[in-house]
């Protein structure tokens, strides 16, 4: 699967002139999209999302800025890098 555009956001993020908007959108179609679901948490905290890769949960923090922080979350997935 090929990389995402997470530049498409609307939203300038403070790192670096990224999105963070778009970046973590894009993150959470490609996690949709590789079968993870979510599981609960977000209220004040990181989202908990669960993975059939590794059978098992994952944190998903918000404010996701940059590449780097996506791809450690697809990691922890137990996906491909993407961005």
């Amino acid at each position: 699967m090929g990389r995402l555009d997470w530049r498409a956001g609307n939203h300038r993020g403070r790192h670096r002139g990224t999105q963070v908007g778009g970046i973590e959108s894009a993150l959470r179609e490609r996690l949709e999209m590789g079968g993870c679901t979510p599981v609960g948490g977000g209220e004040d905290g990181p989202e908990l999302w669960f993975t059939p890769h590794l059978n098992r949960r994952f944190t998903l923090p918000s404010g996701i800025a940059t590449p780097g922080g996506a791809n450690a979350v697809l990691r922890a997935a137990g996906m491909e890098e993407a961005f």
